[in-house]
């Protein structure tokens, strides 16, 4: 017999506003062996955001303003 088990996805979403506490916040994440392609960085310079990251989440490459959108469109309730 089979069971069919729901799967979950959990979204984490966490607002930095330092540079500094960004790069932190993705070291902790690695070192916790999340994979970094699950990571997205989302920044208003895009040079940054290359600079600390090499993560190639889903929402890597969205622009700030389309974030909400994007957001939206992966399951995040308004």
């Amino acid at each position: 017999m089979w069971r069919v088990i729901e799967s979950i996805h959990i979204m984490i979403i966490g607002i930095l506003t330092q540079l500094d506490d960004a790069e932190g916040a993705l070291n902790n994440l690695l070192e916790a062996d999340f994979n970094s392609s699950n990571i997205s960085v989302v920044m208003s310079n895009k040079e940054q955001a290359k600079a600390i990251s090499d993560s190639s989440g889903v929402l890597t490459g969205t622009p700030v303003e389309g974030l909400a959108e994007a957001l939206v469109k992966l399951g995040l309730k308004k």
